[in-house]
């Protein structure tokens, strides 16, 4: 199997990350994590695929430099990230988030929306989520309202120790 990963191919290496996952080869975890380095797209994202199967998460600095480097992969990197609840993962995607573009953003808020549920709550994710409530694309407000499962009409959301009312209606 290791010599898979060192092939020359692009499918071999993501045939032999998929096959890993499958089999929940823990002792080829440091492999994979060092195809996370490869130039293909599809050899992270099944490398990714399996270690999230194997409960093995990657720094986040390495899932950061991936969501960088690999747009389409933004998504599977922020749930990595989002589940490991560590401080450093939480600044990690924060700065993912203030230097994407709007469709990045919404891809991150999305992560964030369908994977908080597994966590004991929103605390961490507060600084992120009220800068993206204040955020002038309503796109990105009913985000946060999604993620905070709240009505759409109206949030309350704690700025600086004042309360700042951020509308929702129907804006989209």
């Amino acid at each position: 199997m290791r010599a898979c990963f060192a092939d020359p191919r692009w499918r071999v290496r993501a045939a032999a990350a998929e096959i890993a996952g499958k089999l929940e080869a823990k002792e080829l975890i440091q492999d994979l994590k060092t195809l996370l380095e490869d130039a293909d797209g599809f050899v992270i994202k099944n490398a990714l695929a399996a270690l999230r199967k194997m409960s093995s998460t990657p720094e986040p600095d390495k899932l950061l430099g991936i969501a960088q480097r690999h747009a389409g992969l933004r998504g599977e990197t922020v749930t990595l990230l989002v589940n490991s609840g560590s401080e450093s993962a939480v600044q990690a995607v924060t700065e993912l988030y203030k230097s994407g573009n709007v469709e990045g953003r919404l891809t991150i808020l999305a992560s964030l929306k369908s994977d908080l549920g597994e966590q004991p709550g929103i605390v961490a994710w507060q600084p992120l989520l009220i800068q993206a409530a204040t955020e002038t694309d309503p796109r990105l407000r009913r985000a946060v309202a999604e993620v905070i499962d709240k009505p759409l009409t109206m949030i309350l959301l704690p700025l600086g120790g004042n309360i700042k009312l951020v509308s929702f209606g129907n804006q989209a």
